[in-house]
């Protein structure tokens, strides 16, 4: 059956992006932030720098910057990630490890799903106008 046969295709691609490295350049910095991935912090990931996200086109964002960005961009995005860190922030380490890593699940893969300089979310913001606060557009409006 073909649906059988484009299923299977599909689990197999998605196995394989899963399991997916990359390699990135010595000194590679935050394209938010101009910080260095690598460096050690206070808010360290699993091993020993801060977290990290990097996309096949090349742009690497630290975690806290990169959900800045996207929640500027992608309202409908911002609330959904707004909801789950606040659940994260209110279980805390109260919540069973499966709901934890469950919540931090959904952040990544909304933060990871594409670039957010050079993918669909970066032209659909082509379409909102630049300024859009009453005071920002009376200070850009031009001479009668």
């Amino acid at each position: 059956d073909a649906s059988t046969e484009v299923a299977e295709r599909l689990r197999r691609e998605c196995e394989r992006l899963s399991e997916a490295t990359m390699t990135l350049p010595r000194g590679k910095r935050c394209d938010a932030t101009g910080q260095p991935l690598l460096e050690k912090s206070r808010t360290t990931g699993p091993y020993g720098c801060s977290p990290f996200f990097a996309f096949p086109c090349g742009h690497a964002f630290l975690a806290a910057p990169l959900a800045k960005l996207v929640c500027r961009r992608d309202v409908g995005l911002r609330g959904s990630l707004v909801r789950t860190m606040g659940r994260l922030r209110d279980l805390g380490c109260r919540a069973p490890s499966d709901i934890l890593n469950e919540l931090r699940a959904k952040l990544d893969d909304a933060l990871g799903s594409e670039c957010p300089l050079c993918g669909d979310m970066a032209s659909n913001c082509l379409a909102r106008p630049l300024v859009q606060s009453r005071r920002e557009k009376e200070r850009w409006k031009l001479g009668s």
